[in-house]
């Protein structure tokens, strides 16, 4: 998935939302650094992010490790996130 101006417009408006609930800054990522995510499909075609799951170690192998106490601030993030997109809210074009 390569870095896109929409994509970097969506980390600043999740970095809004992840500073306000607590969580702390969200940056982007060095894409060619992560493995490929079902969102790299689309994402020619769309503003898209990824990675905003919980942290973890052994990804997708035996004996996978994965933060479920992450679980509760990281559904509210997205929850808060998707709820303020369909309001069409104009701070994601600034």
């Amino acid at each position: 998935m390569e870095p896109t101006e929409g994509n970097y417009r969506l980390v600043n408006y999740l970095d809004k939302i992840s500073q306000a609930i607590g969580i702390g800054p969200t940056k982007a990522g060095d894409p060619g650094a992560r493995g490929a995510g079902d969102i790299s499909d689309i994402a020619k075609y769309v503003d898209s992010l990824d990675g905003m799951g919980a942290s973890g170690s052994g990804t997708h192998k035996p004996g996978e490790i994965i933060n479920l106490k992450e679980f509760p601030l990281l559904i509210q993030r997205a929850d808060l996130m998707i709820y303020r997109l369909t309001r069409q809210n104009p701070a994601l074009n600034e």
